[in-house]
This record gives C-alpha cells, sequence and structure tokens, in this order.
C-alpha cells in the first residue's frame, strides 16, 4: 500500500493506492454501499463485512470531503482511491 498526500488549491488529496485485485469498474459505485463485498472469489474468500469504504466515505463526508476510486479491475494493477478534504476541515 502507498500513501500520498498533495496540496491541491483549497483543501488537500490523499491517494490510498495498492497492486492488489482491482475492482471492477461496474463495482465501483456498489462498493460504498454497506455489506457489499463484490462478486470476486478472491474477495470472498478474504474475511471482512463491507463496512471498511461506507464508514470512511461518511466519515470523510463528514468533513466536506470526498473520496474516489481508480480501477480496471485487471488483477494486479490495483486500486487508487482519491480523497479530497477542504482546507478549513484540515487542521495544521
Amino acid at each position: 500500500m502507498i500513501l500520498r498526500a498533495f496540496s491541491r488549491p483549497g483543501g488537500v488529496q490523499i491517494d490510498v493506492s495498492d497492486t492488489g485485485i482491482g475492482i471492477a469498474p461496474s463495482d465501483h459505485e456498489r462498493i460504498f454501499e454497506r455489506f457489499y463485498r463484490g462478486e470476486n472469489p478472491a474477495v470472498m474468500a478474504a474475511p471482512g463485512t463491507g463496512l471498511g469504504l461506507p464508514i470512511t466515505k461518511r466519515l470523510v463526508e463528514m468533513h466536506g470531503g470526498s473520496i474516489e476510486v481508480e480501477s480496471d479491475g485487471v488483477p494486479g494493477r490495483g486500486t487508487v482511491f482519491h480523497v479530497m478534504l477542504p482546507r478549513d476541515a484540515v487542521q495544521s
């Protein structure tokens, strides 16, 4: 996993990336639904409740930010989550 942070006009962008199995584009909207874990057998074999991303999205939005996913679903190319937080929500 790689974590990067960038100063942007009006806020900060935090990118979290990995080189895992990726997320199919057809699942991009659903991954933020509670208890959704996708159909990939590798996902189903791993423990989890499907609550991590919905909780993360809610916390980011409570701070006035947004979260987006970038992945083509190709194994080994992984996923990047882009979190944008407004400067007012970021304490120095």
